[in-house]
């Protein structure tokens, strides 16, 4: 923080850091370590009245909607993927394809499945972990 203005500023210059330092001001930089009343944090963001700061290190996603999130896109790529697999399996319009296009679907379903695997092993460990609580 600026002692004479407590207004943060950036700076772009290898002289503006110095003179920053010249004059005892602590620098920031986005990414640093800051520790506030024995936690630690990471600068995010330095704004003209402000430092953003996050929790340093890694973090757990909020259980709360992130976890709907991953579950309403789990249900809709299973739905895609039902839809996609009736077409390739029982539509006689996939038979009139080109060699090409039915490689590419079946491709595409392949990449789905993938996905879907992966969003249920999200789940998963969103059920098996314990509740954050901020």
């Amino acid at each position: 923080m600026n002692p004479d203005t407590h207004r943060f500023e950036e700076l772009g210059t290898a002289a503006a850091v110095e003179a920053a330092y010249a004059k005892g001001w602590k620098v920031f930089k986005i990414g640093e370590k800051v520790t506030v009343n024995g936690t630690d944090f990471a600068v995010q963001d330095i704004g003209p009245t402000k430092l953003t700061l996050r929790p340093f290190g890694p973090t757990r996603l909020d259980q709360g909607a992130s976890v709907e999130r991953v579950m309403e896109e789990h249900l809709r790529v299973d739905s895609d993927l039902e839809e996609l697999h009736i077409m390739i399996e029982d539509s006689p319009a996939y038979g009139l394809l080109c060699k090409f296009d039915r490689r590419q679907l079946l491709d595409q379903r392949a990449a789905m499945t993938v996905y879907r695997d992966l969003l249920r092993g999200r789940i998963a460990r969103f059920e098996a972990a314990p509740q954050v609580r901020r």
